[in-house]
């Protein structure tokens, strides 16, 4: 679900805030914009670690 609405250029803020709309009552659903921002970050991390090790095994 988060992963959608980023690719439709929603912002860390908004996803969590729809989060928290549609789920009041389920607090596991509720998620800080910087939990959303650091698995982002993790992602990009995990992409260029597997980038680079390609290249150096194919170097």
């Amino acid at each position: 679900m988060v992963t959608s609405k980023l690719q439709l250029q929603w912002s860390p803020e908004q996803v969590a805030g729809w989060l928290r709309q549609l789920f009041p009552s389920y607090e596991e659903y509720h998620v800080s914009h910087e939990t959303i921002y650091r698995s982002q970050v993790a992602a990009v991390m995990r992409l260029l670690t597997c980038s680079l090790v390609q290249v150096k095994i194919c170097s």
